[in-house]
């Protein structure tokens, strides 16, 4: 789900997807004949897949200029987390110092980590396997000091049908007695599906004609006249939305810059179930 928000939801995208491929419907009163979305209930569902389709290819899209997978900036995050050697802060698991629970939008990998204090502008922490940062707890049960080493697991314990995993994530050695360590960990954002009318999309505003060019290619593969058409749009959309995110990667590059936080080449750590 998008943060902020804005844009269009899942419901706007429907609509504008069904009337580009002469599916929409439109209202019967006398005052009113707007558009609406396909009253057929086998087409509705063809543009609702059509979308999560396309979403899920632009996630992985290919950058028709550099060949190769984009990465897109909103489908990381960086979630700052201030270190508790009591262990009493809201997000401590069982009052665990060195456990800490992780937004539920945030996935299992996490991309890179820094932590810094009121001494120390930034230090690179290793991200490793869970069995790594536990073997640490093992050998040096009594060890405290800056953050070395971190993990995301998944939380232990009983979960429904279809919910989510939730993960936490692990630190070695225990954080020191007023040490004030605050990690910065970067995170990929979970996709999950777009199922309600209100949902939004993880993407910026600014791609939302780029999801919906995608699905009505997707939809009339099969109408070669269409199908050139819409995939004509498609492919200019997709260059302009990697147009939008270099820029917005170049900025966040600057800003990190000027924070004097290292750049880490940093191991990814899977654990649990899977990633996105």
């Amino acid at each position: 789900m998008r943060a902020s928000q804005s844009g269009l939801p899942f419901s706007d995208l429907q609509l504008r997807v069904a009337e580009l491929v002469g599916y929409n419907a439109y209202r019967t009163t006398d005052d009113d004949n707007r558009a609406i979305p396909p009253t057929d209930p086998n087409r509705l569902d063809r543009v609702k897949r059509a979308i999560n389709d396309a979403a899920r290819e632009f996630y992985r899209a290919v950058n028709p200029e550099a060949n190769n997978i984009h990465q897109w900036t909103w489908l990381r995050e960086t979630v700052y987390i201030a270190l508790d050697p009591e262990g009493d802060s809201a997000i401590n698991i069982d009052g665990d110092s060195r456990r800490y629970r992780l937004p539920e939008h945030v996935s299992s990998q996490c991309v890179r980590a820094d932590w810094s204090s009121p001494s120390y502008p930034g230090r690179m922490v290793y991200v490793v396997h869970g069995d790594q940062t536990r073997r640490h707890w093992t050998m040096y049960p009594d060890a405290t000091g800056a953050p070395l080493y971190l993990s995301v697991v998944a939380s232990p314990g009983d979960r429904k049908a279809g919910e989510r995993t939730p993960y936490e994530m692990i630190v070695a050695p225990a954080p020191t007695d007023a040490s004030e360590y605050t990690v910065a960990a970067e995170f990929s954002v979970r996709t999950d599906p777009l199922v309600q009318d209100a949902d939004y999309g993880p993407w910026a505003p600014e791609d939302d004609l780029t999801i919906v060019w995608w699905a009505a290619s997707l939809l009339s593969i099969g109408d070669s006249g269409s199908f050139e058409r819409f995939e004509a749009k498609r492919i200019e959309a997709l260059r302009a939305s990697i147009a939008m995110d270099n820029t917005r990667k170049a900025s966040n590059l600057t800003k990190r810059k000027d924070a004097q936080l290292p750049q880490a080449d940093v191991r990814v750590e899977f654990e649990g179930t899977r990633i996105l």
